[in-house]
C-alpha cells in the first residue's frame, strides 16, 4: 500500500512489535489471550509503523444481542461460550507510531485483517470509538445501545460530587487525588467487581491506573461479519 508517497506493508508480527508501540495506547495493560499480531511496516522506518492485536473475546458482551440478533438465543451458558469461542475473535489493539499519523496505517491494518479474519465474526470495543472513526471507515459497523451500568453511573456521580470530571482522570495528579479519597475508592471497588475485564486490568496496573479509561469514557462496540474466514489462531504468539 502506498499513501502520501510512503510505502506501507502489513505482515505477520509478534508481541515484541506491540511492545514497541504500547506506550502510545491509552490502555496501559497488555492484551489478554492474544492469538494473532499484524504489523505495519513503513518504508524508511526501522521500528513498526503500527500493530494490530487479535485476541479471544470476552464471554460477556452486552452489545452482542443487538449486533447479531438470534445468534446466541436459546443457548445455555456452556453452549453460548462454545459458540463465541468458535466463531468470534476480537480486535483488541490498534496502535500506530505517531510519526506515521495521517498515513492510514490503522485503517490498513484493520482492512487487512477483515479481508481474511480468523473467524466469521469480528468485534472491537473501543473507549475512544466515538471520536476515532477508524473502525467504521475500515468497514465495521458500530453497535448502538451501549449504556453505562448502574454501578458505573453511581461511581461517576460520586466523582462529580467530589469535584472530579471524568475527563480529568487522564491527569495522573487527579488519579492520585482520587486514590487518597477512601469513599471514592470504596465506590470504585464496588464498580470494578462487576465490570467485565476490570480484574485483569487491576492485576496488571492497579485499581485506578488499570481501569480509569473505562470510567472516563463510554465504550463503543464495532462488529464485522465475513463468512469466509481465512486463517486459524496462531500458536504461541510471542
Amino acid at each position: 500500500m502506498s499513501h502520501l508517497g510512503v510505502c506501507i506493508s502489513v505482515v505477520p508480527g509478534t508481541l515484541v512489535d506491540y511492545a514497541h508501540l504500547a506506550c502510545w495506547h491509552y490502555v496501559g495493560k497488555s492484551p489478554r489471550a492474544p492469538v494473532l499480531v499484524l504489523t505495519a511496516r513503513a518504508q524508511g522506518l526501522a521500528t513498526p509503523a503500527g500493530v494490530l492485536v487479535v485476541t479471544r473475546p470476552t464471554l460477556n458482551g452486552a452489545w452482542r444481542a443487538a449486533a447479531w440478533p438470534g445468534w446466541l438465543t436459546g443457548l445455555g451458558k456452556r453452549d453460548s461460550a462454545q459458540r463465541i469461542n468458535a466463531e468470534l475473535r476480537c480486535i483488541a489493539r490498534v496502535v500506530g507510531d505517531p510519526r506515521t499519523r495521517g498515513l492510514g496505517v490503522a485503517g490498513a491494518l484493520i482492512r487487512h485483517y477483515l479481508a481474511a479474519p480468523l473467524t466469521p465474526k469480528t468485534e472491537a470495543v473501543a473507549r475512544m470509538g466515538m471520536v476515532v472513526p477508524m473502525f467504521v471507515s475500515s468497514g465495521m459497523r458500530r453497535v448502538d445501545g451501549l449504556h453505562p451500568s448502574a454501578q458505573l453511573s453511581r461511581l461517576r456521580s460520586a466523582l462529580a460530587d467530589a469535584g472530579v470530571r471524568t475527563w480529568e482522570l487522564a491527569d495522573a495528579r487527579v488519579r492520585r487525588r482520587v486514590e487518597r479519597d477512601a469513599g471514592l475508592m470504596r465506590r470504585w471497588c464496588v464498580w470494578a467487581q462487576s465490570a467485565p475485564g476490570a480484574r485483569g486490568a487491576i492485576a496488571s496496573a492497579g485499581l485506578v491506573e488499570g481501569t480509569w479509561p473505562a470510567v472516563a469514557c463510554d465504550a463503543s462496540a464495532f462488529v464485522h461479519e465475513n463468512n469466509q474466514p481465512g486463517g486459524k489462531d496462531a500458536e504461541g504468539v510471542g
